[in-house]
């Protein structure tokens, strides 16, 4: 399988988010969650998703990824997401990649 995200980085510091890096910001239960916005199977992107049981669902094949870590909870997808570390800082999210 082909990971669409095997080549994304991310800042290693906080710092807004930039329109190189597609990420999606998810609000749940008072928690931002920041993940790539690219599925890794087939690169659909994951602004169009659902929120199903604290993971995101893909709009295409319907890979779904676990919020706290972008892992795979169900295929057909078998590489995570990049995910990041959020932090508000004047009412705007800054992350950075976690490593």
């Amino acid at each position: 399988m082909i990971n669409r995200n095997a080549y994304r980085s991310g800042p290693d510091d906080f710092k807004p988010l930039v329109e190189e890096q597609p990420v999606v910001l998810l609000r749940l239960d008072g928690t931002i969650y920041a993940l790539g916005a690219v599925c890794s199977h087939y690169g659909a992107p994951l602004n169009k998703a659902t929120v199903v049981d604290r993971t995101i669902k893909c709009p295409w094949h319907a890979s779904r990824f676990a919020l706290e870590d972008g892992r795979v909870v169900q295929g057909p997808a078998c590489a995570g997401l990049p995910v990041y570390d959020c932090k508000v800082v004047n009412d705007q999210v800054q992350i950075k990649l976690r490593h």
